[in-house]
């Protein structure tokens, strides 16, 4: 049986400031990886206010 899995919208933005990029670093059960700051989408909000907050 397939699983089934939902699609979740999200925004992400690169903020460059001074030539530095922001990155948000995670740790898990493989070690830290990176990632651009990232959030998801909520009912009744623009994209461009998802990635604004």
């Amino acid at each position: 049986m397939a699983s089934k899995r939902a699609i979740r919208v999200g925004a992400a933005g690169i903020i460059i400031q001074n030539g530095n990029v922001l990155l948000v670093k995670f740790d898990d059960e493989n070690g830290p990886h990176y990632n651009y700051p990232v959030g998801g989408h909520q009912e009744g909000e623009t994209l461009r206010q998802t990635a604004a907050r």
